[in-house]
């Protein structure tokens, strides 16, 4: 993977902890801090999720499109392969 989802990943996490940081530094009790604190970090993991899921997709699609680029040139490969072997039969 490249250097550039590593740090994106990076940034994500740093903003959940100075976030979380942030709800310490308030006067808040533990059920409050707790509670906002979970829907916070549920909020970033569903990010996270789709993120991954986003990534994941582009992965399958450039394979998908590899597959079809080689197919391709196999296909434009056997073509002349096809039309001598239409000329055989017409001569035969």
């Amino acid at each position: 993977m490249g250097s550039g989802l590593g740090s994106k990943f990076t940034m994500r996490v740093n903003k959940i902890v100075r976030k979380v940081k942030k709800l310490f530094q308030r006067e808040q009790t533990y059920e409050e801090w707790l509670s906002s604190t979970n829907a916070f970090i549920k909020k970033q993991h569903n990010n996270l999720a789709d993120s991954l899921e986003l990534l994941h997709n582009a992965m399958n699609e450039k394979k998908e499109r590899e597959k079809g680029l080689l197919n391709a040139a196999v296909e434009e490969r056997n073509e002349p392969l096809r039309t001598v072997g239409q000329f055989a039969e017409y001569a035969v």
